[in-house]
């Protein structure tokens, strides 16, 4: 569960950009990621469970995760 601040490591892969999404497929957040460590707020989100999308260097989906905001 996240709290108020997600940590996105790269772990030697090459992340250009990250979406969260809700579970109706409401875009809540798209940033980029310039660090391979990368922090992202979620205090200001509802509660509950929202779909993490890491891109690629070319906007090829690198990774999905479920994540699970909690307060």
């Amino acid at each position: 569960p996240v709290n108020n601040l997600l940590t996105i490591n790269s772990n030697g892969n090459a992340i250009k950009s990250c979406e969260i999404i809700s579970v109706s497929g409401q875009l809540v957040k798209r940033l980029n990621v310039t660090s391979s460590t990368t922090y992202i707020s979620v205090g200001k989100e509802n509660p509950g469970i929202y779909i993490l999308k890491l891109y690629g260097n070319h906007g090829e989906v690198i990774e999905v995760k479920k994540i699970t905001v909690v307060h």
